[in-house]
């Protein structure tokens, strides 16, 4: 149905009308070794061209003005560059078959890097039957001799996991002796993940029975922890420490400081802080060190429960450990005190972090300030923010831009308001409303 519907497209970009066939790439041979060549360096002219490319922002624009080009300038950046684009958005998938045709026709040298970043966005368009077509379409192209590759491979299998094909993913990985490829530890946790999704942990400890045992494939404190995670949702924490000692005496696998996080937010979520709390200092007997991680999962939990207090405490331990807070722990804490009202703490906080800490906002932490700011009429400090943020080089969103010129104007701070006008203006992010515009006129008048 893709190919019958794009036939039109081909013959606008003047490409080649694909054959009646099932693959989208006609004379599909398995490509022959030819001695490595040195690659040419790139002209000028190839520089210049494909910065004017990548600056269209139409794909079919850009697809026809690559058609229409010399035949010397149809090669790996600009047809990788327009790929990528075209392998973003649904409706361009019709087109962007054939052009992978007629490059394949070209025989344009590509890298394989660019076939697992385009299955992997194919999976996510929802298309993993083209995703099985690109896969199997790799070797016949003018790649290396050893493609496809795990990574590939692996893109494939992630692309049909997605898409709910996980018994389609384990008959990949049974072909894979017959194509060449070794699958690994990572092919067979996307694999359990897909299990553990749907709610099958018998079917994830199948699969991790069967790596082992007709594999010979180890497995990886990963896939112990996509089966911890998954057995916490599921069955609880007890049947969680189970698997855990498990993976320690049975399999030799030691837990890291995710598995040990994995548990801790278990039990934070049945209500039971202080066994995380205990898990933290026994995770340091197992010769595990506490991270980040871990202060997240109780730092987190105690914001849930308004527990300010301790949250300074854990703030105390991680300096007293030499653990220093990411911009990812500030965040929680900041979004818990501005949901609170306590925005003026919260500024204080972000101070902090940049002087004390070294830790320079996200624009996540400065969004959530603004947001706060805006929901509890703190219009000044929300300008003030405003102002850091901007200098810091994030923007905030329009919603927030909005809310804050109203504030202004509510204030008769009519110069701040036009200053935050201005700011949307230059950001292309202009879209008020009518209440917004009538507030900056009656500010005005009143003036």
């Amino acid at each position: 149905m893709i190919f019958r519907s794009s036939s039109r497209l081909i013959t606008r970009h003047k490409l080649k009308t694909l054959p009646p066939s099932c693959s989208p790439f006609p004379n599909q041979q398995p490509k022959t070794k030819h001695p490595k060549r040195k690659p040419k360096p790139p002209s000028t002219a190839s520089h210049q061209f494909l910065s004017h490319f990548k600056s269209i922002p139409d794909p079919i624009v850009a697809l026809s003005h690559l058609l229409s080009s010399p035949p010397s300038l149809l090669d790996y950046p600009s047809c990788s560059s327009l790929i990528y684009r075209l392998s973003r958005g649904p409706g361009f998938v019709p087109v962007l078959l054939p052009f992978l045709s007629h490059i394949h026709s070209q025989r344009v040298p590509l890298k394989e890097p660019l076939f697992s970043t385009l299955i992997n966005n194919l999976g996510k368009l929802g298309l993993p039957d083209i995703a099985v077509r690109v896969f199997d379409s790799i070797s016949s192209f003018n790649v290396a001799a050893n493609c496809p590759s795990k990574t590939s491979l692996n893109s494939l299998i992630n692309a049909l996991v997605e898409n709910d094909r996980v018994d389609h993913a384990l008959n990949v990985l049974d072909s894979c002796p017959k194509l060449g490829i070794r699958s690994n530890v990572v092919s067979y946790n996307i694999i359990i993940k897909g299990y553990c999704k749907s709610g099958d942990l018998d079917g994830a400890r199948q699969v991790l029975d069967e790596m082992v045992e007709r594999r010979n494939i180890r497995p990886s404190v990963v896939t112990f922890n996509i089966l911890i995670g998954h057995a916490c949702k599921e069955n609880g924490v007890g049947s969680a420490i189970k698997l855990k000692d498990e993976m320690l005496l049975r399999w030799r696998v030691v837990p890291n400081a995710v598995t040990f996080a994995l548990l801790m937010k278990g039990l934070c979520e049945e209500g039971k802080y202080d066994a995380a709390r205990r898990l933290m200092f026994d995770m340091e007997f197992q010769n595990c060190k506490t991270s980040l991680v871990n202060y997240g999962v109780v730092i987190n939990d105690c914001a849930k429960r308004g527990n300010f207090k301790g949250i300074k405490e854990l703030l105390s331990e991680m300096k007293k450990r030499r653990v220093k807070p990411d911009d990812a722990i500030y965040n929680i804490i900041i979004s818990y005190m501005c949901r609170e009202g306590r925005v003026h703490e919260a500024y204080r906080i972000i101070l902090d972090m940049q002087i004390k800490g070294g830790c320079n906002p996200s624009a996540a932490t400065y969004r959530a300030l603004l947001d706060g700011c805006c929901r509890f009429n703190e219009f000044d400090l929300g300008f003030r923010v405003l102002n850091a943020m901007l200098a810091s080089g994030h923007v905030p969103r329009s919603e927030s831009f909005v809310c804050l010129i109203k504030g202004l104007c509510e204030n008769a701070k009519l110069d701040d308001a036009c200053v935050v006008l201005d700011e949307m203006v230059k950001r292309g992010n202009i879209c008020t409303d009518l209440e917004t515009w009538n507030a900056l006129v009656e500010t005005n008048f009143c003036q």
